[in-house]
């Protein structure tokens, strides 16, 4: 039997991470002998629900002369398969006709393409139910963890724009927070970082120019002694 495992992140309390986890932990040899799906659409897709973005979806499930009992396509949950019922129902349809069965890893649930109106029912249930957590708290809490996640991520890279100027005196802290900044949407004018978000990464810039000059002093101490001594041993060899 062909073995195949689809994720997306069509629902946000299923990410890419935890589905590729369930897999691991049910398909022997994963991710060996498996052929595997992805879509990890844009947020612009997310908010619009496009059938067209989920392209690796669309080509696991093309139609095919396979007989009927020969595919398993496992998702880690129903919901992660589609974005509304009518288009779930679309994806259940396509894998009838390949002759695939689906099994969903997070309940156990298996709709085979013979599948009778109560196994369809039972888990046309689960996809709402795992919808209904994604739009609920739940979701929010795990969309807010992304969000955050992202927004740090963007200050950091951010900030690596400037750290190595940070500690020195070429460039003024306004130079360094306008670099630093960011264009929002819809706007054409970049808004400077905030001055506590550099120091909160980078600490006071007076504290650390006051440690750069520190150091660069000491090294340059340390050079004038080496170097001192380099002469003393090249005069000592040029006397004997």
């Amino acid at each position: 039997m062909a073995v195949r495992a689809y994720l997306s992140n069509v629902v946000r309390i299923w990410p890419i991470e935890k589905q590729e986890a369930l897999l691991a932990e049910h398909i022997p040899n994963w991710p060996n002998d498996v052929a595997v799906y992805r879509d990890e659409v844009k947020p612009e897709a997310r908010r619009s629900h496009s059938d067209e973005a989920l392209k690796e979806r669309a080509s696991m499930l093309r139609r095919t002369s396979r007989r009927h009992g020969t595919e398993a396509i496992y998702v880690a949950s129903f919901c992660v398969l589609a974005w509304t019922p009518e288009d779930w129902m679309k994806c259940m349809a396509a894998a009838a006709e390949r002759g695939a069965a689906i099994i969903a890893l997070d309940t156990g649930t298996t709709v085979p393409p013979t599948a009778d109106a109560k196994q369809m029912a039972e888990a046309f249930s689960e996809f709402l139910a795992g919808r209904r957590r994604a739009q609920t708290g739940e979701g929010r809490k795990v969309g807010a963890l992304i969000s955050a996640a992202a927004r740090l991520a963007d200050t950091k890279r951010r900030v690596a724009l400037i750290e190595e100027d940070w500690k020195g005196r070429a460039f003024s802290t306004e130079e360094l927070l306008l670099r630093a900044g960011r264009t929002p949407k819809g706007r054409r004018q970049v808004v400077p970082m905030a001055y506590n978000t550099a120091v909160l990464h980078l600490g006071k810039r007076r504290v650390a120019q006051g440690l750069h000059d520190a150091i660069l002093k000491r090294d340059a101490k340390r050079k004038r002694t080496i170097d001192g001594d380099a002469v003393d041993v090249t005069k000592q060899k040029a006397l004997s």
